[in-house]
């Protein structure tokens, strides 16, 4: 819960603090939508910087790699599944073959 209030912190800041250091009496809508997308551009800029740091942070690389080897494992038990299976296919046809030709 912390980490999802500062990043919010961290994305919402500068938009806050240009929102407020520019204050005219004349001002106008779109003056106002001016300083909004210039505001909202900086901010993403600082996200998209800072980027690293939050996936560092919130530990993104290292679930990424246990989940790399998590697949890697899951891999290797389905091989060793799919091999027992065709031996123990290879294993039945022994059998019933020689019961066939006994009877």
């Amino acid at each position: 819960m912390i980490k999802k209030i500062l990043c919010l912190l961290i994305t919402l800041l500068p938009l806050c603090a240009f929102a407020q250091s520019y204050t005219e009496d004349n001002s106008t809508a779109i003056g106002g939508l001016i300083i909004f997308s210039i505001a909202l551009g900086i901010s993403i800029g600082i996200f998209l910087l800072l980027r690293q740091v939050l996936l560092w942070y919130w530990k993104v690389e290292l679930a990424l790699q246990k989940q790399d080897e998590q697949i890697q494992i899951l891999r290797s038990i389905y091989n060793s599944l799919e091999e027992n299976n065709r031996l123990t296919k290879a294993q039945i046809e022994l059998v019933i073959g020689k019961v066939d030709q006994e009877g």
